[in-house]
């Protein structure tokens, strides 16, 4: 794990029901933007991911791209954006100004990873060009499972870093 010898600062547009807190360790801080206050709701209640995670949580409820533009920067070491996966794509996270706004909220050797499993639509080829258009590098990382019953997912990682890429 690249960041794995220091407390980490995470980003994570759509909440879902939390998995990615099962990683966080007590000196790190994940800063959550969900737009569906019950989606909130549910993680806390049904899943043990939000509450139980050692990690510093917050959540800010709203459309993740307007908090962010309000938010002075993080300073994220990562910014996860997953909110991608219906057949409805909220394409205002996935523009030119949007890649530059994110930009403001990481760290220089910071990444952007974005969940872009989806059914329906191949967003990497998109996301390879804002990448190209901010001289920034776009690594598509795919898991097709052999088995059947388990369905692949797709991440876009972007970043100005070298030595992540090179890890």
């Amino acid at each position: 794990d690249y960041y794995s010898d220091r407390p980490r600062k995470v980003g994570v547009v759509g909440l879902g029901v939390g998995v990615f807190l099962g990683y966080g360790r007590k000196e790190d801080h994940f800063r959550i933007y969900e737009l569906d206050p019950v989606v909130e709701k549910l993680a806390r209640e049904q899943f043990w991911f939000l509450n139980g995670t050692p990690a510093k949580t917050e959540v800010i409820i709203g459309d993740g791209r307007l908090n962010l533009e309000r938010d002075p920067p993080q300073n994220f070491d990562l910014l996860s954006l997953d909110a991608f996966s219906s057949d409805a794509i909220p394409m205002h996270l996935m523009t030119r100004e949007a890649l530059q706004m994110y930009q403001r909220h990481i760290k220089p050797d910071g990444v952007i990873v974005f969940n872009v499993t989806n059914r329906f639509i191949r967003l990497a080829p998109l996301l390879r060009e804002l990448a190209k258009a901010e001289g920034m590098t776009a690594i598509l990382i795919s898991d097709d499972p052999s088995e059947d019953i388990y369905s692949g997912t797709e991440y876009v990682l972007v970043t100005s870093n070298p030595k992540f890429i090179a890890d």
